[in-house]
């Protein structure tokens, strides 16, 4: 992948893949590039076994929607892990927290379906793109 224009969180992912309320605005970033965090291709892997699909079924999606997967360092899991004060109150989750630690180091907005992110994103310098 030549550039990334956004980080996605696995959320908007599931929107995108279930056509659901917001897939549309998924689509024309997975169209620009975008990158996840290791973590939320666990995520979105875990959210597609659950529904009866297989490690087979995992990676050709992943592969199909050409994301570019994104090693949990040591960088970004410090940049995550200082991030738990201000968005556990809120109820976000270690995939949460890794994808907008991406968006922070990559200078790039977060694309997600959870709200929550925008009533922190000024406070974490983040841009959150909600899709819905």
């Amino acid at each position: 992948m030549t550039g990334v224009a956004a980080v996605v969180d696995t959320s908007a992912l599931l929107a995108y893949l279930n056509h659901e309320t917001g897939w549309d605005i998924v689509e024309s970033w997975l169209d620009r590039g975008v990158a996840v965090s290791a973590l939320n291709a666990q995520e979105l892997t875990k959210k597609i076994v659950e529904r009866g699909g297989t490690r087979e079924d995992a990676t050709r999606i992943i592969a199909d929607l050409a994301l570019d997967v994104r090693d949990l360092t040591l960088a970004l899991a410090i940049e995550a892990g200082t991030l738990v004060t201000l968005t556990r109150p809120k109820g976000l989750s270690e995939g949460d927290r890794a994808c907008l630690a991406l968006a922070s180091l990559l200078g790039v907005p977060a694309v997600t379906a959870d709200r929550p992110w925008a009533d922190i994103a000024d406070l974490l310098g983040v841009r959150v793109q909600l899709v819905r």
